[in-house]
């Protein structure tokens, strides 16, 4: 995503918006020279690929979200970021990884990788995709949402309540939907094989001819 990982520097001016993140997966599209392609969005990656599913649909083969929601209201504990933030990144870093993942569930090398990075991230850029994320609201359009698509919902998550993803399931025509008890927001990372067993699964049914 745009200021995370290697991509370019966002400067503090730069105005967010859901469109700006969408023109970006656009160009990664057009980049490659893939008309056509398979969306996985992961938290506010998956209401991204709600966002395209409603703006772009034509260019969507299939939709996979995990813990993920269409609407940042109904996002738990992302108003505290800012205050945990403003005392360093380590401290928001810290809190952030309980509410991802379990004491036990990730071994220490994992453990300390995943917090590494999270560590380096840009307060600007986290605090504004926060900030975005909260005021977007995507609840119209899940009944309109036509390409096949897949929900990964964790059980526990400290952000994204099961019921959530469990209307969302309801709301979108035909959808399949699997629940990870008792896993945490870190969902995709402690569950990675499992997740990606699922979603190879899905995605082949998407692209093996009927009979």
């Amino acid at each position: 995503m745009r200021g995370c990982g290697h991509s370019s520097h966002v400067p503090v001016s730069f105005e967010w918006s859901v469109d700006h993140l969408l023109d970006d997966i656009i160009r990664v599209a057009d980049a490659a020279d893939v008309e056509r392609f398979h969306f996985v969005g992961e938290s506010f990656g998956g209401t991204l690929g709600i966002a395209l599913a409603a703006r772009e649909p034509e260019r969507m083969l299939s939709l996979t979200l995990a813990n993920a929601a269409p609407r940042g209201g109904l996002v738990k504990n992302l108003s505290g970021w800012r205050g945990l933030m403003s005392q360093s990144p380590k401290v928001w870093s810290d809190q952030m990884m309980e509410w991802r993942f379990a004491p036990d569930e990730l071994d220490a090398p994992r453990r300390e990788w995943f917090q590494g990075v999270q560590e380096r991230s840009d307060s600007d850029v986290t605090l504004a995709i926060a900030d975005l994320l909260a005021r977007t609201d995507l609840s119209e359009t899940l009944a309109e949402i036509r390409m096949p698509t897949l929900l990964l919902a964790p059980g526990e998550s400290p952000f994204i309540p099961a019921e959530v993803m469990r209307n969302m399931h309801l709301q979108i025509p035909g959808s399949q939907f699997r629940m990870f008890e008792g896993v945490r927001h870190g969902l995709p990372f402690s569950r990675g094989p499992e997740c990606g067993a699922i979603l190879a699964s899905f995605l082949a049914d998407q692209t093996t001819p009927r009979q």
